[in-house]
């Protein structure tokens, strides 16, 4: 199946605009790949058409260099059923409260769940394991608030893209506090051989986020030297996927990520975690936020949400 025509209209469109730039084609500021970024998430999901929720409660982390900002949705005129304690895209290097909003304010309508969405430290000045410790934070403090978060339910860790990486990991590293693990399209190998997954050469060039582009982003994220087989850095190499939640894991078919997140899948499947893969024809990488202006990611949206509603139902029964 070809790439969704209204994919392809948006990138085009980003193409056409002179003021935008690909991090991985030329150089770009960190400042503009941020601004970019934000952008992106305006033109792709306007506000007038995102999901209701109530309103968005700000909140401060305590974390290991100081306050982290938070921000929590709750659904409207429904009991939060669990806490998804969510880290936003944007390769560790962009992305912020604001991106997240129009996803995770899906999540939070259609699942009838409380989320708390984390600003975690940026790289470069703040390079790896700095989002990963905020991370780690924000997971303990959710739970030790998790009655007034989203009651007495269970709290799942959750993300897109490098947002996806933290919750993987902490589904591993935290499992007695994460529960289950919402990924969208995570990074789950930083070895950025292009050879280790056919789908960073096949999607590699002309899907939106190019595999230069996440490059880039890893070259940002780690220091000089560190080896990507760390578990803590690329969750495929733990030794001990058989601990990890159960999982939910969208892909998407034309993204450069595509291989590595079913590779994932199948070694969670395969250390006896419960799975959900969910692969959606037609989407790039970064489509997820596109919901508002493309009805095929917005029935993708909704697939995911009903997943999650199944796992919490599932987390809860076992309760």
């Amino acid at each position: 199946m070809p790439i969704v025509s209204a994919i392809v209209r948006l990138i085009e469109l980003k193409e056409a605009d002179v003021d935008y730039a690909r991090p991985g084609a030329a150089p770009v500021a960190i400042e503009d790949a941020r601004r970019f970024h934000e952008a992106d998430i305006e033109a792709f999901a306007p506000m007038v058409s995102r999901d209701a929720v109530a309103a968005p409660t700000p909140a401060q982390i305590p974390g290991p260099f100081g306050l982290i900002p938070a921000r929590l949705y709750r659904p409207v005129n429904a009991v939060s059923q669990a806490t998804l304690v969510w880290y936003h895209g944007g390769g560790w290097v962009t992305g912020s409260i604001a991106t997240a909003d129009a996803l995770v304010r899906a999540l939070c309508a259609r699942a009838r769940v409380a989320v708390l969405v984390v600003d975690y430290a940026l790289a470069p000045e703040h390079p790896w394991p700095a989002a990963l410790n905020d991370a780690t934070a924000a997971l303990h403090w959710a739970c030790e608030h998790r009655a007034e978060l989203g009651g007495e339910g269970p709290v799942i860790v959750g993300g897109d893209s490098a947002g996806g990486n933290l919750a993987a990991i902490l589904a591993v590293t935290e499992r007695e506090r994460a529960e289950g693990q919402v990924l969208l399209y995570p990074v789950v190998d930083l070895d950025v051989s292009p050879g280790r997954y056919p789908s960073r050469v096949e999607n590699g060039v002309g899907c939106f986020v190019e595999w230069a582009d996440i490059v880039w982003a890893i070259e940002q994220y780690l220091p000089d030297g560190t080896s990507p087989d760390n578990p803590l850095i690329s969750p495929i190499a733990s030794s001990r996927l058989a601990t990890a939640a159960p999982a939910i894991i969208a892909a998407a078919e034309y993204d450069p990520l595509r291989d590595e997140n079913r590779a994932y899948a199948a070694r969670l499947a395969a250390a006896g975690v419960e799975v959900d893969y969910l692969e959606f024809a037609g989407l790039v990488h970064g489509s997820y936020d596109m919901m508002s202006v493309v009805p095929e990611v917005d029935t993708a949206i909704d697939e995911i949400s009903d997943a999650l509603g199944a796992l919490v139902a599932s987390l809860r029964a076992e309760a």
